[in-house]
């Protein structure tokens, strides 16, 4: 390292000196400090002006609630003979009020109407 500071100085390289080296050494510990420091302020300044913009990125804004759904949703389900939403409801949401799950689902799958027929993928919340 001492050899590039004594090149980028124009300085003449002398060999077995060893105090210069520190001296280099030191400049060099001062160098990456200032340039530490430098960044921290940046880094500091930066994330100042942005706090109050929005974010745009829908995944990040999400509330606990929706990231709530989203982790429970995906689930799939095939409706089978003799199903009902009451039914599939009452399945997979025991404790829910079921006829708040019953319009999620209905949202979700874009049901008109809570008629559904076998082999029906249902996506459930």
């Amino acid at each position: 390292m001492a050899v590039i500071l004594k090149k980028i100085k124009g300085q003449k390289i002398q060999k077995g000196n060893p105090t210069n080296d520190w001296k280099h050494l030191a400049t060099l510990i001062k160098i990456i400090l200032i340039l530490f420091v430098l960044f921290s302020i940046f880094h500091f300044v930066i994330k100042k002006k942005v706090a109050h913009l929005p974010i745009q990125n829908s995944f990040v804004t999400a509330s606990a609630e929706q990231k709530d759904n989203s982790a429970s949703a995906g689930k799939l389900y095939t409706v089978r003979k003799g199903d009902t939403l009451w039914s599939i409801v009452l399945k997979h949401y025991p404790k829910d009020n079921p006829a708040n799950r019953i319009s999620e689902i209905e949202t979700l799958n874009n049901l008109s109407n809570d008629r559904i027929k076998p082999g029906q993928p249902l996506k459930l919340p």
